[in-house]
């Protein structure tokens, strides 16, 4: 097992500070994307084995501390492959003293259903980093404003991708680099080109190069070569921080001097998981969705019931009408001058109540509340209105609460 922790609090600048992970999760998440990561990894290289190693001691955050732990966490998320899907195989073998193996092995025709699955396991253990995703793409996006590229074509053909991410990289939508400088094992500096990343951890190596009409075969063979090279060390550099990284090849067509029929391709065995990922990408982005509708329906009526209150508070608070309430109901304790939900409301909602209360005078609220003898309405409602009270008085206490 990698040394380098894979959870979300150690790899997140200033995790603190944003949406945390639960509590007590951390190596959890670690085991579960390395094994991601490393199925990924063999599948992207064509094998149909991988293995991981444990020491047997307690992992990074002390939260997972011995093999039978690490047993329980593997079966909880990957049984089902095993079991009942039949496209995933794992055994743990004991080698030498406080040594164990975890072996994955699989067949070659199940790689697009175990590919999937595995999505899938991503999108649930990755997806406390999609905030820290999300940021970097809106940063990114801002320097890549005032970036200019030294090949005028290739910076044009750059571009022209980002403004087209969904034709040609779908689920990838999110711009995590566009110059980035790395080292290499010789100490030798390299400057890569585009990063994108998506929202459960694969990330993509964009190597992006403009061909005249004089460009032959070795050119793209080149370039490939070139992105084989920034995939190995975005890898390196950005550890901890994806599950996958992929790499592709983004050129012009140099018989068109049109940027419309660029292509872009994948290298080795990388297109079978950019195939799957737009499938996965549909099914957050729908869930995604219905949450947030769900989110705004709640919020809105809460929103909207409390900005109501907050107005009624307004209006009684320039007429002094707590008055004409009836004494002891939850409408008189709501606009009672000592009470301290009405002044949590004024807090909370003090924009809107100088938004309702600027332009409107006494009179006019009298016009709009129709009072004009505040003792003969305190009469009308105890007498004919009682049933009405208790409806709005139970309103009043869900929302209070």
């Amino acid at each position: 097992m990698s040394q380098t922790c894979h959870c979300y609090s150690c790899n997140v600048p200033g995790h603190s500070l944003q949406k945390p992970f639960p509590s007590n999760n951390e190596d959890k998440q670690n085991l579960i994307l390395q094994i991601c990561k490393r199925i990924f990894e063999a599948i992207q290289h064509k094998h149909t084995s991988t293995e991981i190693s444990y020491n047997g001691k307690e992992m990074e955050h002390k939260q997972i501390n011995n093999v039978t732990e690490v047993e329980n966490c593997i079966n909880e998320e990957f049984s089902q492959l095993r079991d009942n899907d039949k496209i995933l195989n794992y055994e743990i073998k004991k080698l030498l003293i406080g040594i164990w193996k975890i072996e994955f092995k699989w067949i070659k025709s199940n790689v697009n259903p175990l590919v999937k699955c595995l999505l899938e396991i991503s999108m649930k253990w990755y997806d406390p980093f999609v905030n820290y995703i999300h940021l970097k793409d809106e940063q990114k996006r801002l320097g890549w404003k005032a970036y200019t590229d030294k090949h005028v074509k290739e910076g044009e053909l750059k571009k022209y991708l980002l403004e087209n991410l969904e034709k040609y990289l779908p689920g990838l939508e999110y711009l995590f680099e566009y110059s980035w400088l790395a080292i290499d094992d010789g100490n030798n500096y390299h400057e890569g080109d585009l990063i994108f990343a998506s929202d459960v951890g694969i990330f993509v190596v964009v190597g992006v190069k403009w061909l005249d009409v004089n460009s032959g075969p070795a050119a793209k063979k080149s370039i490939e070569k070139e992105v084989r090279k920034f995939k190995d060390l975005a890898e390196k550099k950005f550890k901890g921080k994806y599950i996958a990284i992929m790499g592709a090849t983004f050129i012009n067509n140099p018989d068109e001097d049109s940027l419309v029929n660029s292509t872009l391709e994948f290298i080795e065995n990388d297109k079978i998981i950019a195939q799957i990922l737009p499938e996965i990408h549909q099914t957050r982005s729908k869930s995604k969705t219905t949450l947030i509708t769900q989110e705004q329906e709640s919020s809105g009526w809460l929103y909207g019931s409390l900005t109501g209150l907050a107005t009624i508070a307004a209006a009684a608070s320039l007429l002094g009408i707590s008055s004409i309430l009836l004494k002891g109901s939850e409408e008189y304790y709501l606009f009672d001058n000592e009470n301290t939900v009405t002044e949590a409301i004024y807090d909370n909602f003090e924009t809107e109540i100088e938004q309702v209360t600027i332009s409107l005078d006494e009179e006019y609220l009298k016009k709009v509340i129709d009072i004009e003898d505040t003792s003969e309405i305190d009469s009308s409602i105890s007498d004919n209105n009682d049933s009405i009270l208790e409806i709005d008085s139970e309103n009043d206490n869900i929302i209070i609460e």
